[in-house]
């Protein structure tokens, strides 16, 4: 270990969602030693995708990030290099439980603040 890696502050973050993995990049670009703290088996909090085992379909969680809509998202894939991985969409559809089709779409009115 060389002096500047002793010198370091150290952080721990508890969670690797989406929140705890922007703070841990920003934090290590600023020079701090970081660890994240995650209970589960794999990091992205509820944006994540697992394998349903009742009917082996992959299942998309927090689809809503993958919107236009979600510039801060972006910007984070953008600075973490994953920008490459995400494909954003306009609209998603999902079906109800009552066989309705809904739709998800962005706004044409910025986020709010």
């Amino acid at each position: 270990m060389n002096s500047s890696e002793t010198n370091s502050p150290k952080v721990v973050i508890a969670g690797g969602g989406l929140a705890g993995l922007a703070a841990a990049s920003v934090l290590v670009t600023r020079g701090c030693a970081v660890t994240v703290l995650e209970s589960r088996p794999r990091l992205g909090g509820r944006a994540s995708s697992f394998l349903d085992r009742n009917t082996s379909e992959w299942i998309d969680n927090c689809q809503h990030v993958s919107l236009g809509c979600c510039t801060n998202f972006q910007d984070f894939c953008r600075r973490t290099g994953l920008d490459r991985f995400l494909r954003t969409e306009r609209e998603l559809y999902f079906i109800g439980r009552d066989g309705v089709v809904n739709r998800l779409r962005e706004s044409s009115l910025p986020a709010p603040l």
